[in-house]
């Protein structure tokens, strides 16, 4: 029999249940509604490829359309729908592997599947979808066309503290971006409905 639903999001490790949680299974309904992550339903884990429903193993196959859904429910909350893009950036996997096609033959990593289960669960879910973009896409300029860099993925601990850098002058930038084009539309505004004058 196939599994129904599955919704990716944070479950606490436990030790009776074999390889890494994922996400639930079964009746999530209510969950995806109220966007609060869910307390009940059985636990989606996994050990390498091997997928396991409150600690029973079970096939891929029963599996995969449901799994589908939940990876585009939670890539959407994160990117909207164009996340294959955004998907790949961040955890590097190959662009292929990211279709939807791919996911149903074979599904994704389980860290893949629990990024984006933790993520799609905290606050301002799209928000930090831009915010893992950002950091991958600049921690991905540092490296350059260094090889070592791009095979390891591993940043030194100045590599780090550089990373943080950046990513703070990003953020102020970008604050400040924003925090200009509203006044200026908020301005532009006030002039059309004729609640204040043009200088």
């Amino acid at each position: 029999m196939d599994i129904e639903e599955i919704l990716l999001c944070p479950v606490p490790e436990d030790p009776r249940i074999p390889g890494t949680p994922v996400g639930r299974v079964g009746s999530v309904g209510l969950a995806k509604l109220t966007r609060r992550v869910p307390t009940m339903g059985a636990v989606l884990s996994y050990k390498g490829r091997q997928a396991y429903v409150d600690g029973r193993p079970v096939e891929h196959a029963v599996l995969a359309e449901a799994l589908l859904r939940a990876v585009v429910a939670a890539a959407n909350r994160l990117w909207g729908d164009l996340w294959v893009a955004p998907l790949v950036t961040v955890t590097r996997l190959g662009q292929r592997t990211a279709q939807r096609d791919r996911i149903i033959k074979y599904g994704l990593p389980t860290p893949v599947l629990r990024l984006l289960g933790s993520a799609a669960y905290v606050d301002h879910p799209r928000a930090v979808g831009y915010q893992l973009l950002a950091v991958a896409t600049v921690w991905d300029e540092m490296g350059g066309d260094d090889e070592e860099h791009h095979r390891s993925g591993v940043l030194s601990h100045s590599d780090q503290e550089d990373l943080d850098r950046r990513l703070h002058g990003v953020l102020r930038a970008a604050h400040g971006l924003v925090e200009e084009i509203r006044e200026e539309t908020d301005r532009a505004r006030r002039i059309r409905l004729g609640l204040e004058t043009e200088s």
